[in-house]
């Protein structure tokens, strides 16, 4: 079956990035025809929803997402409601997770996906360093995605690419992405990312340090600042935390030591493996 490749994702620190560039090296190397998009800019979403409703049907969509309070990103979830709907597409939805808690993001990105009528082929999660622990000395999944990783992934899209061109893979039912314990499913399927807000420390913008350059605004991967003239938080925010990261005065502030140690309790508690898996059937 000839069908064209798409990897689309967000990716706030780079690990998603880093997972769906393996994906395209490994598909080049099986001279796949691939698109690849990160979709965080509300630009690039559209600009790769037409470049899907211009392949038409014959088409086998990578999708990844970071997990932010065990549920995928905005801008994915946005992107996958806006997808037109199919009879013959496929999906691979992946998710890169800090170490703490997959939640229940490739359950609910496979949920959406299965009703514009794509066919989940298979899915993956990989364990990737925990996005707000950057001042950590020791943050959960240091290393990670490594070359055990990578290896993995590879193997992972030359199967489903096998799969596909030989029209034997056995898509995957929404149970599959099930996985979790069943009570902390449970209270994950019952919250949203926009809860993970109410839990965050409030930012607050040092107008003092502010000097208005704008890669605040550049770097959010969700279009959630406007500059008026100093940084506003919009709507579309899911807590990634790239604004206080980023920033070269240190002009946004948040005290995420509380968080932080939440963070490394749940983890404990969770006690989640492998960090690393493939799902097929």
């Amino acid at each position: 079956m000839n069908i064209k490749s798409f990897v689309i994702y967000c990716s706030p620190s780079g690990t998603t990035k880093h997972v769906s560039k393996y994906i395209e090296k490994t598909l080049k190397e099986l001279n796949s025809d691939i698109f690849i998009q990160d979709i965080g800019k509300e630009r690039n979403r559209f600009f790769a929803l037409d470049q899907i409703k211009a392949a038409k049907e014959k088409i086998c969509l990578y999708i990844g997402t970071p997990v932010y309070a065990g549920h995928a990103v905005l801008p994915v979830m946005a992107f996958i409601n806006e997808l037109p709907e199919t009879i013959t597409g496929f999906a691979v939805p992946f998710a890169t997770w800090g170490g703490v808690c997959s939640g229940v993001a490739l359950w609910e990105m496979g949920e959406k996906l299965l009703e514009k009528g794509y066919k989940i082929a298979a899915a993956s999660k990989v364990g990737a360093v925990h996005s707000m622990l950057w001042q950590s000395k020791t943050p959960v999944c240091l290393g990670h995605p490594d070359t055990d990783d990578d290896k993995l992934i590879a193997e992972f899209v030359i199967k489903v690419h096998k799969g596909l061109s030989e029209g034997n893979l056995r898509r995957l039912q929404l149970k599959d992405l099930d996985y979790q314990p069943e009570l902390l499913g449970s209270e994950l399927k019952k919250t949203s990312i926009n809860n993970l807000m109410q839990m965050l420390p409030e930012r607050i913008v040092n107008e003092n340090k502010c000097t208005q350059c704008g890669i605040c605004m550049e770097e959010c991967p969700a279009d959630a600042i406007d500059m008026a003239p100093y940084p506003m938080f919009g709507e579309n925010c899911f807590g990634c935390f790239n604004c206080v990261r980023l920033c070269p005065e240190n002009a946004i502030e948040a005290d995420l030591s509380a968080i932080n140690k939440h963070i490394k309790m749940r983890k404990e508690q969770i006690n989640e493996f492998p960090l690393t898996m493939a799902f097929f059937r």
